[in-house]
């Protein structure tokens, strides 16, 4: 008998998404558009190298990161656009169309969606140089083809006297401007990096500045963390907040995310130790703060961390705080407060506030304090008279007069005192700076307004 042969066959199944891969932002995205026409290809290659401009930022690596997609632009850039103007024409077109912008999103009919839009710029999307110069043109072409998407969806309103209309390309524009000083905060060296425009304060969502110590690292850091809620909720835009348009453009800067990366150590001990102490250090001004007051021994001074409002901030004893002095002849001393001799000169002593965390030593506040010299003509400021007090001037203003004596916040704790009245002739006295000039006796520089509108200093009582 014979034996049938039997002739197995194996079938492998390939599942083919017809639809496109999964993209950056968690969408399916479609196939890659392809285009001949010069100007479009010219802008997506300025939209990639605008898209990349962080790539080597530890933030940037991030899963869901993305300034947007080449290919969902490259799609809405093959769709119902009429022209692209540029340069010389392209200014001509938007001043004739009312308006001093760099770049115009013309839909000369939002209501009808089949109806086609233009594309005007002042500059030349061919020509553009190498990032970081030419920064703003590429930003503004992501903006105008937000715009265009929007229109693309029927949901692009006029932007005339209307601040929602600029709800995802304001958020987009100011969360990527954001984006340089935290580039900056994760290596400094990178400021020779940062576009111009970022340096300035031409329109930048924020200027970005070098951090020179910890303490400053936290000061930018929890500005980004304040402006970003800001953002969300649509302060960019006068209150209106971005909207689902961005599923269509692949932006995706979740800050949550970023600071999990930071914490898991994933970016270097520095960040790491950014986002764990920054929550110690709420509000935080990295500019330390001095009180001082003359004793016969010399002047006796304490350096105070504090909140930008002028709240002083207590330090946790776990991260060993200590005020670091580099008095002069190069001598330093450890402590707070610090007891200082003036000399025949004004001098700068340099002092900085020292926290250790993970064994590592971080700068968390600095500033100099000026030893101002001693003369005899000249009075010295004084701290700890703060209250209510009762005096008589002395000359010919006759009668006494209460005043308050407080605190100023800024920016060098001066004594100060509020408005008077002088009791009981009821002239005005408007009081100036308080000053000590023997122990228990003060000095008050004040301004009199007398009944005939005239006005007098007068300086003690």
């Amino acid at each position: 008998m014979r034996r049938a042969k039997v002739l197995t066959v194996e079938l492998i199944l390939v599942i083919v998404c017809l639809a496109g891969v999964l993209s950056a932002s968690g969408q399916v995205a479609a196939p890659t558009v392809t285009t001949t026409d010069p100007t479009k290809l010219a802008i997506l290659k300025a939209l990639e190298e605008y898209f990349n401009q962080f790539s080597d930022a530890c933030f940037a690596k991030e899963r869901t990161f993305s300034l947007g997609e080449k290919d969902l632009y490259a799609r809405a850039l093959e769709r119902q656009i009429e022209k692209i103007i540029f340069g010389v024409a392209g200014e001509k077109y938007i001043k004739d169309m009312g308006s001093d912008a760099i770049a115009f999103h013309h839909s000369w009919n939002i209501d009808v969606i089949e109806f086609n839009a233009n594309i005007a710029l002042r500059f030349d999307p061919t020509n553009l140089a190498p990032l970081p110069r030419d920064y703003r043109n590429r930003q503004t072409l992501a903006h105008e083809i937000t715009h265009h998407m929007e229109f693309l969806e029927g949901v692009k309103e006029s932007s005339t006297g209307n601040p929602r209309a600029e709800r995802n390309t304001e958020y987009q524009d100011h969360i990527v401007d954001l984006l340089w000083q935290l580039y900056v905060i994760e290596d400094p060296t990178r400021i020779a990096r940062v576009p111009i425009r970022q340096k300035t304060d031409i329109k930048p969502a924020v200027k970005v500045l070098r951090p020179n110590s910890m303490g400053d690292k936290i000061f930018h850091w929890q500005n980004i963390e304040s402006d970003i809620a800001a953002f969300l909720k649509g302060s960019a835009a006068g209150g209106n907040p971005p909207d689902y348009i961005l599923n269509h453009t692949g932006f995706n800067v979740d800050l949550p995310n970023i600071t999990q990366r930071y914490a898991a150590g994933l970016c270097g001990p520095e960040m790491l130790a950014l986002v764990r102490m920054s929550p110690l250090l709420p509000d935080l001004n990295p500019n330390l703060q001095f009180e001082d007051t003359d004793t016969a021994a010399g002047v006796r001074v304490k350096a105070v961390l504090e909140t930008r409002s002028g709240t002083e901030i207590k330090v946790p004893a776990y991260l060993r705080p200590r005020v670091v002095w580099k008095l002069p002849g190069g001598r330093s001393f450890t402590g707070n407060p610090v007891k200082l001799t003036r000399g025949s000169t004004d001098q700068q002593i340099p002092t900085e506030l020292v926290v250790t965390f993970n064994q590592r030593n971080y700068v968390i506040g600095k500033a100099s304090y000026t030893l101002a010299v001693t003369s005899p003509e000249t009075s010295v400021k004084r701290h700890g008279v703060i209250g209510k007090y009762r005096g008589r001037f002395s000359g010919d203003l006759e009668g006494a007069f209460e005043f308050t004596v407080q605190e100023s916040s800024s920016p060098s704790k001066l004594i100060k005192a509020v408005e008077g009245k002088l009791s009981p002739i009821e002239r005005q006295i408007v009081l100036g700076w308080t000053t000590e000039t023997a122990p228990g006796e003060f000095e008050i520089r004040a301004t009199i307004t007398n009944a005939d509108g005239s006005s007098s200093p007068s300086s003690n009582f």
